[in-house]
């Protein structure tokens, strides 16, 4: 089962407008969460004490229970994950069955939690006004998981309409206005067009979503770390391991961000919708890194 990272609740109707009214004096307050790491606690497996603890990056100090701070009640449920978009933290309560909206700056909750159609949310990704959550839905066949999807969630009005993604839905983001969906139990990536909701399938023998950052992955293709490397006009491909464990990876090649030499960081990012036609065009970036002088060289693929 493959993994991913995190954020918290409400308070009294005067503390709300003193922040409300505190945001438009001064709307550098706002965002003043930067300077803070948050820290999603699961809490124990079916006990539903999911908490955030909260890390000042500048004081080096952490601070626990910072959504029963925020909110002055327990969260009683647990909290598979976290994600912020446009200041607007969302938490997939997964033993609870919702998903509850809290101010990414202060943890307070911005309403009652979405719970309609929501069932045992796993992660999130959103673009534009709509939200992508994965969900495991009821499991009656933990080796089938065939009630899984993706709730597609309209961000102001919070109706929830649903796409049928057996497998675990698990681990999602987003590139070139596709949803890729990793799967707890079949061994493939769904691809979802967000245009049409057409769907297409790549297959693979796992999914390592934990070591995403920021809708992100760093990945070291250098001769020494990777097996079998191989580079086309589509798809990047090779065998690594992630945590001790062998995996088979596929990027998409316009996923690729960015290509580079980790002995000294030369070589260049990519636009967002460049996506190589042909085996010419998909070798210039390896010309225009520039060689290190000393030490073994190391590419690294940012997706």
């Amino acid at each position: 089962m493959n993994s991913i990272k995190k954020i918290i609740l409400s308070v009294l109707f005067l503390s709300t407008v003193f922040v409300s009214c505190s945001d438009d004096d001064n709307p550098k307050d706002k965002k003043e969460y930067d300077k803070v790491a948050y820290v999603v606690n699961y809490g124990g497996y079916g006990k539903g004490n999911g908490e955030i603890s909260i890390y000042d990056t500048e004081k080096e100090t952490m601070t626990q229970n910072g959504y029963k701070t925020a909110n002055s009640i327990d969260f009683s449920s647990n909290i598979q994950s976290m994600s912020v978009y446009n200041d607007v933290a969302y938490l997939m309560s997964n033993a609870g069955d919702k998903i509850d909206v809290l101010d990414a700056a202060t943890l307070k909750a911005l309403g009652n939690p979405v719970s309609g159609d929501i069932t045992k949310p796993r992660y999130f990704a959103a673009t534009g006004n709509t939200a992508y959550i994965s969900c495991w839905g009821n499991v009656d066949d933990w080796s089938v998981m065939a009630n899984s999807y993706i709730a597609t969630m309209d961000l102001t009005s919070k109706t929830i309409t649903k796409i049928a993604v057996p497998g675990g839905s698990e681990g999602v983001i987003i590139v070139n206005n596709k949803l890729f969906v990793g799967s707890t139990v079949s061994k493939k990536i769904t691809v979802i067009d967000l245009s049409n909701n057409n769907m297409s399938f790549i297959s693979v023998s796992g999914v390592p979503q934990q070591f995403v950052e920021d809708g992100r992955i760093v990945l070291n293709t250098s001769g020494s770390a990777v097996r079998d490397l191989n580079m086309d006009n589509d798809f990047i491909s090779f065998n690594a391991r992630f945590a001790g464990a062998a995996m088979d990876v596929f990027v998409p090649v316009s996923a690729v961000l960015g290509i580079y030499a980790s002995e000294n960081r030369q070589g260049m990012m990519f636009p967002k919708e460049v996506a190589p036609t042909s085996p010419t065009a998909s070798a210039e970036p390896e010309k225009t890194v520039e060689k290190p002088k000393s030490g073994k060289p190391g590419l690294r693929l940012v997706k």
